[in-house]
């Protein structure tokens, strides 16, 4: 209730709605907060039909832009949320005006100076930087130097029964072994009903350090304590923890904070997210230095994009430690990410999309945030050889763009049958419908339970005023139809 309470006064200016930018306001909005300020005068092109589910054929010929296209549908999804439309650039004004900010396909250049005003302004404004680039995608948080934590995991508070305490510094905690104490390193945990070392029923927090599965070190000296005798009960509580966090020009050269690794998503890419960042930056100063990402599969452009990465590693060796830099470039990386780096497909957009939209509630306090790159990719799927990747000027060029005509169209003729149109069903089927699976096949849904108020706040496609069956529903919503 109380992280729901900060939720419902915050007000979240999202810039970009392609795939990305919609998904994250789709999300967001669902969750409930006061505000939602749309920010995009790019017009729509047919392209974006990929991974934007709020426009349609009918949009043709795309005047209005993307943010004036979604407008309507976006605030159907909850009447609680004002959902409102900025236009014109982003101003230190508004700035101030917002409690955080979530941007994409955004230039260098501006991240810099938005993030700049948010770390300046009176009071914190989060910020948020994402992009996905074809098959690679980032997300930078930052939410200032005083950000404090109060829930790190959102979990219940564990207890574990006493066994024994000695007398030592710092003092070993040995807990009943019938059940593991569950505590980690950092927890804080209080003290209550100790016969004999009584000092410690003081209920003052203490911090510990986890030496076995029955067993920790509190950071005191128990030595001139009295004796423990029997008893005693030990809970886990939740202590409002400090996490700086650098700026977004800071981490560019520097991504890590001392003593932390960069995020690892998938540990059979180990060190992937290095070269990932390397990747990233090449790409954005080549929209930097030439007003657009690179070309869809431009072999010369890729070469400039891995010319730029070498450079910018090159400057990061010279400047030493802590600044990071790789010993060896991996080319092949730099060129996926340039060679799709235009491209928008809606997986990548739904993933990291609701990535996105939780880091927007982490900003109330609860469950710790990315600190503070964080990159992942899915290169695996690009094809062994070369495929037919010619645009056809259809909703389906950026997908056709990375992985073939062949595979659009084994999409197009799949048969397939969901049980469940629930919350990931809805997720499934809103993509399903956006890659074109099952054009000339078929897609078979079933659902018998009914539409609940609770689903309202996860589902996108209940609107409140549904009624009935989720099929029954399902069978009224036009935007399902993949044609």
């Amino acid at each position: 209730m109380e992280t729901m309470g900060k939720l419902m006064q915050m007000k979240v200016l999202i810039s970009g709605l392609r795939g990305l930018g919609v998904e994250v306001a789709k999300n967001l909005i669902l969750a409930g907060p006061a505000q939602v300020i749309l920010h995009d005068e790019a017009p729509a092109e047919l392209r974006d039909l990929g991974a934007n589910f709020y426009l349609t054929q009918e949009d043709d010929p795309f005047d209005p832009s993307r943010a004036e296209a979604c407008r309507a549908q976006l605030a159907e999804l909850n009447p609680y949320v004002a959902v409102e439309l900025h236009r014109g650039p982003i101003t230190e004004q508004l700035v101030q005006q917002v409690s955080l900010m979530v941007l994409t396909e955004t230039p260098q250049s501006e991240l810099v100076r938005l993030n700049k005003l948010c770390r300046s302004a009176p009071n914190p404004v989060g910020f948020i930087a994402a992009d996905c680039l074809g098959l690679a995608s980032f997300v930078f948080v930052d939410y200032g130097d005083a950000f404090m934590c109060h829930d790190k995991d959102g979990e219940e508070p564990r207890s574990a029964i006493v066994s024994g305490v000695t007398l030592e510094s710092p003092g070993t905690v040995h807990t009943h072994q019938d059940r593991r104490h569950g505590f980690q390193d950092g927890d804080s945990v209080v003290f209550k009903e100790v016969q004999g070392m009584t000092q410690l029923n003081d209920g003052k927090p203490r911090q510990i350090k986890v030496t076995g599965p029955y067993s920790f070190t509190i950071d005191e000296d128990t030595s001139k304590y009295s004796a423990y005798i029997s008893d005693g009960i030990v809970t886990q509580t939740k202590v409002p923890h400090h996490i700086p966090f650098f700026s977004y020009e800071q981490s560019l050269a520097q991504p890590r904070h001392p003593g932390e690794e960069m995020h690892v998503p998938d540990m059979a890419k180990f060190g992937r997210s290095e070269q990932l960042h390397f990747a990233v930056q090449a790409v954005l100063a080549y929209r930097e230095k030439h007003g657009e990402l690179p070309a869809v599969r431009d072999a010369a452009a890729a070469k400039e994009c891995v010319d730029l990465a070498k450079q910018i590693n090159e400057a990061r060796k010279k400047g030493g430690n802590p600044q990071l830099f790789v010993e060896e470039l991996e080319e092949e990386i730099v060129t996926k990410v340039a060679m799709f780096a235009r491209c928008m497909i809606c997986p990548m957009a739904a993933f990291l999309g609701g990535v996105v939209a939780q880091e927007v509630v982490k900003f109330t306090g609860k469950f710790s945030p990315i600190h503070q790159f964080l990159y992942f990719d899915m290169f695996e799927l690009c094809p062994a050889t070369e495929p037919d990747w010619k645009p056809k000027g259809c909703r389906y060029d950026d997908q056709i763009a990375i992985l073939g005509s062949s595979f659009q169209e084994a999409l197009a003729n799949m048969k397939l049958f969901l049980v469940g149109a629930g919350a990931l069903g809805c997720e499934f089927l809103k993509s399903f419908a956006m890659m074109g699976v099952g054009c000339a096949g078929k897609i078979t849904v079933t659902d018998m339970d009914r539409i609940e108020i609770s689903n309202l706040n996860r589902q996108s496609l209940w609107i409140c005023r549904s009624t009935g069956s989720r099929l029954g529903y399902l069978r009224s919503v036009p935007t399902l139809s993949p044609s």
